[in-house]
């Protein structure tokens, strides 16, 4: 990998934390073209245009190159959220069981995007435990705070089964 796309990808990063989104994305699209093993560019893309653009095609474009492409666990769940928006369940379970193998691997995030994939479907006994078992691997208070919420939301789901 090229020490050139590092120092692109973080000047991208540095954009993107700055809320110069555009500027972000076009430096990313760059290297997308230019660097396409470089999976984490293509999966902050993915992210990009699935959540601040609201453009599902192009973000499952970034995330299907980035996870074809290698083992980069962000692609892997950003990709399985997509999924789960989107109600292809089956699809998204097997990514998230990819990315939960991948050393790089957010455990806490894992658990907690099994736990929305399950309270999708109104598995509820399920996405309450993977609710939990992401609180119990956690050291992010946000993350924490919205498994909370999760659980609360799953018990009154529970009260119209």
């Amino acid at each position: 990998m090229s020490f050139d796309a590092e120092k692109q990808f973080y000047a991208a990063m540095q954009h993107l934390e700055a809320g110069r989104i555009g500027e972000a994305t076009d430096m990313l699209l760059q290297m997308a073209d230019r660097y396409p093993e470089f999976t984490a560019g293509q999966a902050v893309l993915g992210d990009i245009f699935s959540k601040r653009f609201r453009d599902l095609a192009r973000a499952e474009k970034y995330y299907r190159q980035s996870t074809e492409a290698g083992n980069n666990a962000r692609a892997f769940t950003g990709y399985a959220l997509l999924l789960i928006l989107t109600e292809r369940y089956a699809e998204a379970n097997a990514y998230l069981n990819k990315a939960a193998n991948l050393p790089d691997a957010q455990k806490d995030e894992v658990h907690h995007l099994f736990g929305m994939l399950h309270e999708a479907q109104v598995q509820l006994r399920e996405a309450a435990e993977s609710y939990k078992k992401a609180i119990l691997s956690t050291f992010s208070d946000s993350l924490l705070d919205s498994c909370e919420k999760a659980l609360s939301r799953c018990e009154a789901k529970k009260k119209y089964l």
